[in-house]
């Protein structure tokens, strides 16, 4: 130790992990929207940095029960919702005028 009381020559290693649920597929290499894209390169970051990773996410055919993403960021298709490429819960879109009043 030195006079700060600090050991020098240990180098202290802690394991960190996180978990996230999206609600639509996450794919290797197919980002469906800005949200998702931004959520790949923290993935990238994440598996850089050495912190472990589960992500949750919608089904789709063809995945397999579980995939790693990166290094040390396993993917798992298991969530029920829908599996297409638009939004889960879509809802058509109203028809309104330029004043978003409903048309007649």
């Amino acid at each position: 130790m030195d006079s700060a009381g600090v050991s020098r020559g240990v180098r202290l290693v802690s394991r960190v992990s996180a978990t996230d649920l999206q609600v639509r597929p996450l794919l290797p290499d197919v980002a469906h929207d800005g949200s998702q894209a931004v959520l790949i390169d923290v993935l990238r970051h994440f598996s850089e940095t050495g912190v472990r990773v589960t992500v949750y996410c919608g089904t789709q055919p063809g995945l397999p029960e579980v995939f790693n993403i990166f290094s040390g960021v396993a993917v798992r298709p298991v969530l029920g919702f829908n599996s297409g490429t638009g939004g889960p819960y879509w809802t058509p879109p109203v028809s309104a005028d330029r004043h978003g009043r409903p048309a007649d």
